[in-house]
């Protein structure tokens, strides 16, 4: 019979607090703490993990308004001044000395501006000192040639204009040579632009420094901007301390509740495992309801807010034990029962069905009914018809027909184009769900009046709804022995297990 034992259940979240410092592991590394002041819920910690992610602290200045502003619940401000951009190539010059070859244009509220004029290094110290234009800085020369540009570009761009706002978008326009397949020389334009579909390149953004708020954020100072009269506002000429001390340690003593002296390991570790449902930090959020106000007869009233939300929420293919049989050698096999859920191949989702069933829908005017054996705790993929195909649809030699790709969010150039056959899964809300809330690639199910609400390019068109028909999973064998002793390549004795993807074809060809 088995025993059953007890295992952390970790999130993405979990992992983020442990890489920045707020998470430590018990003496014997089995039970994951979070170091937390005295009066922090999990909301609390929650927020001061994401703080500690996207403001890191460090030794530099940023990095020390960052630290403070996490320590004491402050918004930090940025002391970031980017000015200067680095192309993906180096420019084709074209034309005569001093004939503008590159274009740049920024961003004011969707309208892009032309950013004139293009400086030369004769030029520089004027532009920059009056704050126009912008330098693309070239290399050495290298020929000597009248009325030509004899020099290389490098991919260094400087803006001088001073006037822009921070958080500006930037893109640049340039001649780039390029061979066609005879090896002639071609002239092309290329952009250099921020990926429009990741929200997080910033590689083309202009940024200058916040101006901090003194009432309410931290103001760090390096050795040689320390204002003269800073210490006497603290300190007398006996180096005693003045009221304005005291003053900001009845702040934080009152604001935080406690004093830094009296923490204890005891009191600012929180074991994850007593006392908070699960184990782990709520994956989704713990949502606060806004306070309520009503009024009745003449009296106005405003009832408390409610902390709520859904704990937690997790796709994960997981192996819940080993099957272990014997052959007639009596040697042992070892094969993975292996439970439903999403894993990834080189970045791309995929998802495990343990009884996968393929319905064909047809949508009209973006909608369908939904299939009467649909239930609503059923994981499904909506592709356009005809994705899986026959070569498709056995993605594993191990895993017959239980494996299918399932939304990957689009990435590079173009990137809509990429992953369009497969749609993205919008979440379900009731009286509010309809087509005019997904856009072209995704979808909805709508549980409450029996429809499925998708975007195509088409008014009429078909597509593919797979789902796994099964209430209670029971995991699926895997039928490929882990036991290390029955493995014949020592280079596999590592037991890594590895699916979701087909053997490669091997081509052989007679010399």
């Amino acid at each position: 019979m088995s025993k059953p034992i007890r295992k952390n259940l970790w999130t993405n979240l979990d992992a983020i607090g442990l890489l920045n410092g707020l998470g430590i592991w018990d003496t014997q590394y089995k039970t994951l703490q979070y170091v937390r002041r005295p009066i922090d819920n999990n909301l609390d910690l929650r927020d001061r993990i994401i703080r500690s992610h996207n403001n890191p602290p460090g030794t530099t200045l940023q990095g020390l308004v960052n630290g403070l502003s996490n320590e004491l619940g402050l918004e930090p401000y940025s002391l970031k001044t980017k000015k200067t951009f680095y192309l993906s190539y180096q420019p084709t010059p074209i034309g005569t000395p001093n004939e503008q070859d590159i274009f740049a244009y920024y961003n004011i509220s969707g309208v892009w501006y032309e950013l004139l004029p293009q400086v030369w290094s004769e030029n520089y110290y004027d532009a920059k000192s009056n704050n126009y234009g912008f330098i693309v800085w070239q290399n050495d020369r290298y020929q000597n040639i009248e009325g030509l540009k004899n020099f290389e570009y490098s991919n260094i761009v400087e803006i001088l204009q001073s006037d822009i706002p921070s958080n500006t978008e930037f893109k640049f326009i340039y001649s780039l040579k390029l061979l066609d397949e005879d090896n002639n020389i071609t002239i092309h334009n290329y952009t250099d632009i921020n990926n429009p579909n990741d929200s997080k390149d910033d590689r083309f953004t202009y940024y200058l420094p916040e101006t901090p708020n003194k009432e309410n954020q931290i103001i760090a100072y390096t050795l040689n901007s320390i204002p003269s009269n800073f210490r006497s506002n603290y300190y007398n000429d006996l180096g005693e301390a003045k009221d304005f001390i005291f003053t900001v340690r009845d702040h934080i003593n009152t604001k935080y509740k406690h004093k830094w002296n009296d923490l204890r390991d005891s009191t600012c570790v929180w074991d994850i495992h007593l006392g908070y449902g699960s184990g782990h930090i709520p994956h989704f959020y713990d949502a606060v309801t806004p306070p309520i106000e009503s009024e009745v007869d003449g009296y106005r009233y405003t009832s408390e807010s409610f902390n709520g939300g859904i704990e937690s929420y997790s796709e994960s293919l997981y192996v819940s034990d080993i099957e272990i049989s014997s052959d007639t050698n009596n040697r042992e096999h070892w094969y993975p029962r292996v439970y439903p859920g999403k894993f990834y191949v080189n970045g791309i989702p995929y998802y495990l069905f343990e009884n996968p069933q393929t319905i064909n829908l047809t949508f009209n005017d973006g909608s369908c009914a939904i299939p009467t054996s649909l239930e609503r705790y059923y994981h499904t993929i909506l592709v356009n018809s005809g994705f899986y195909n026959d070569s498709y649809s056995n993605p594993d030699s191990i895993i017959d027909g239980k494996i299918y790709e399932d939304y990957n969010y689009p990435v590079g150039y173009n990137g809509n184009n990429i992953y369009g056959n497969i749609y993205r899964k919008k979440s379900y809300i009731p009286n509010i769900t309809n087509l005019d809330d997904v856009s072209i690639g995704e979808y909805m199910i709508d549980y409450e009046n029996s429809i499925i609400y998708a975007q195509s390019d088409s008014e009429v068109w078909n597509a593919t709804l797979i789902y796994d028909a099964i209430s209670i999973p029971s995991g699926t064998i895997i039928e490929y022995d882990l036991n290390p002793l029955n493995d014949q390549n020592i280079s596999l004795e590592s037991m890594f297990l590895f699916f979701g993807q087909k053997e490669p074809t091997v081509l052989t060809k007679d010399l």
